[in-house]
């Protein structure tokens, strides 16, 4: 089978690091110049912990995760508001949880596929599908036409492939409300503990201490624009939504980022009927776009990679469809509507909603109450 993945993402390396284990040799081509070194600290847990188990880069990626801590918010004032407790969310998990920067977990996967003889062919891009019945003719941007058993589109949030095939991206996008930014920096700023929040009336900001003398940022605020933001206007915007805030984050926002590596963009979930079309097929972020709100985006990238390889592996292709989307889609659809919940209250509305969060969010981070909602934070793993 010539197996096609569009998109060097975590979805699309996980896929074909599992179907190279099956004996399936894919191509995987990206539209960026080489793998993307920004992106935000990604959380594994349950099945990304497993698929990362499964494809052997665990222990890689354990001695690459950040330290594990308790996270303590602020308010604008610098005032600590409450902590999740890292042996409580722990516990939850069953030890089944760690945070890395999402290119450490991408160059880890394309580490080990490279070790089977496979890289991505960077800077390719598609311009055109047909699907032919027998076969799927595919234009790149080099000018070169090929043909494939089955495409993967693995691609993202705006994913080309979706376009291409199922529509535009206005028809199946879901605002969750918000416009999200993250970038990594330099910074001599030392946290103690390594994770940092400040939660602010209609924002919020996730500071991670990386490496030493490097910080993290996840930053999110109400907002009903909607995405992409250009490089130019990104520092701008930022500015904006977070004026006035602690003066330990107004330095990060204003210091020397990156800001053609930053990520910006709007909030959404991709909800559709269908995740396959003939020969095509979505996976990851293409396909649902869980959104960080979920805090289960990166796992269930991956576990949609690996259980997509494990059908084509076992059925005939059809067939493997839509076993695939039968086993996934159930998890994805509980997951999208919990990221949904989250969302109507992620930030506080108003000072009262504010108050509000100081004095619940504690008593949610208790060892009964985190107990009680484990499978609302944790979806179980799918991974045999």
């Amino acid at each position: 089978m010539r197996v096609l993945i569009v998109g060097a993402g975590p979805a699309g390396l996980s896929l074909a690091l599992s179907l190279v284990r099956q004996g399936i040799m894919p191509e995987v081509v990206e539209r960026a110049p080489g793998l993307n070194t920004g992106g935000y600290v990604v959380g594994l847990q349950a099945n990304g912990w497993d698929v990362a188990e499964r494809l052997g880069i665990l222990p890689a990626l354990r001695a690459s995760a950040l330290p594990a801590a308790d996270a303590v918010y602020r308010d604008g004032e610098g005032r600590e508001l409450f902590r999740y407790r890292e042996e409580l969310v722990r516990a939850v998990t069953n030890g089944k949880m760690m945070h890395v920067p999402r290119d450490v977990l991408v160059a880890r996967l394309a580490e080990a596929l490279a070790e089977q003889g496979l890289v991505p062919r960077f800077g390719r891009n598609i311009t055109a599908l047909a699907d032919e019945g027998e076969r799927v003719s595919v234009s790149f941007s080099d000018g070169v036409q090929e043909s494939f058993d089955l495409v993967v589109g693995a691609d993202g949030t705006r994913s080309r492939v979706r376009a291409l095939v199922f529509g535009p991206h206005d028809a199946f996008a879901r605002s969750l409300g918000y416009l999200g930014a993250a970038w990594r920096m330099a910074d001599s700023h030392h946290m103690d503990p390594p994770y940092e929040g400040y939660m602010e009336v209609g924002r919020q900001a996730i500071l991670y201490q990386s490496m030493p003398g490097e910080v993290s940022t996840l930053l999110c605020w109400r907002s009903d624009e909607v995405g992409p933001v250009s490089p130019e206007a990104r520092h701008a915007i930022v500015s904006a939504a977070f004026a006035g805030t602690n003066p330990v984050l107004k330095r990060l926002i204003d210091g020397p980022v990156e800001w053609d590596a930053a990520w910006l963009d709007s909030l959404c979930q991709i909800e559709m009927p269908q995740w396959s079309r003939g020969r095509v097929v979505l996976t990851g972020d293409a396909a649902w776009s869980l959104s960080f709100l979920s805090g289960q985006g990166a796992s269930m990238a991956m576990a949609g990679g690996y259980l997509l390889a494990e059908a084509l592996g076992r059925w005939p292709l059809m067939e493997a469809l839509e076993a695939y989307e039968a086993r996934l889609r159930p998890t994805i659809s509980r997951v999208q509507n919990q990221a949904r919940s989250t969302a109507r209250s992620y930030v506080p509305h108003s000072r009262a909603g504010l108050w509000f969060s100081r004095v619940l969010l504690p008593l949610m981070m208790s060892r009964l109450f985190l107990k009680l909602r484990a499978r609302s934070l944790v979806e179980p793993s799918m991974i045999d």
